[in-house]
């Protein structure tokens, strides 16, 4: 619905349905991919939509907004199904590790206050 896909490069993979359009079954993205749905923004260099598991993989100094909360990795793994976003260091191998600080996870929070 409101799911939106952004980058520089996408290449589609899709099979024939029976209705006889294209059945998309995976989306490639690279260059400066950014994956947003409602007050959710994710970024990375590049990144994989699984249509058939639902699961958006972004890799290569990752950031993922959510409001004002922030976590920033080498990897995000977003589960459409389940709404769940993971985000780790990547392996601190490799492009990602690089863009997010030799594979670790950094992250800022906003905690609201209690009225006392």
């Amino acid at each position: 619905g409101d799911l939106r896909l952004t980058a520089a490069r996408t290449t589609v993979a899709y099979t024939q349905a029976q209705g006889g359009g294209p059945d998309i079954q995976r989306i490639d993205a690279t260059g400066g991919v950014v994956v947003t749905r409602g007050n959710e923004r994710a970024s990375g260099a590049a990144g994989v939509y699984d249509f058939n598991r639902r699961v958006i993989v972004l890799s290569g100094g990752v950031a993922l907004r959510r409001g004002a909360d922030t976590l920033n990795g080498g990897r995000l793994t977003m589960d459409l199904k389940s709404g769940l976003s993971t985000v780790d260091g990547g392996g601190g191998k490799g492009p990602g590790a690089a863009q997010s600080g030799g594979g670790r996870v950094s992250g800022t929070f906003t905690v609201p206050k209690k009225n006392t």
